[in-house]
């Protein structure tokens, strides 16, 4: 994991958005419609994390790679990468990244993955 030198201003932020998800918030992968479960995920969790000054860039890497990067209006960041095993044809690249785009979002802002 990678990380700017101070954290604190993003930690703080982040917090926020935990307690305001509450203790149930949860992902449930159901790997039949990992788009639509990505986009409902986003759709949660979007207006917290800009009200909290805070942004998501998710970036694919090589195949199936991702680098996610939690960024605070401060200028402080997290970042990581993370490689999900993948044929090598489209849409088997494209259904691995989607996963990996969950799964990053999901840790980073600290929700359950079932």
């Amino acid at each position: 994991m990678q990380k700017s030198k101070k954290i604190g201003k993003l930690v703080l932020a982040l917090s926020k958005v935990q307690a305001q998800l509450g203790q149930n918030a949860n992902v449930v992968l159901s790997n039949n419609r990992i788009e639509q479960e990505l986009q409902d995920l986003w759709s949660s969790t979007r207006d917290l994390l800009a009200q909290n000054e805070l942004a998501v860039i998710q970036m694919p890497t090589d195949v199936a790679g991702l680098t996610t990067v939690l960024a605070h209006s401060s200028g402080e960041y997290l970042a990581s990468t993370c490689y999900i095993p993948a044929k090598e044809d489209a849409e088997d690249v494209k259904h691995a990244v989607n996963y990996a785009r969950i799964i990053a979002l999901a840790s980073f802002i600290g929700l359950i993955v079932d």
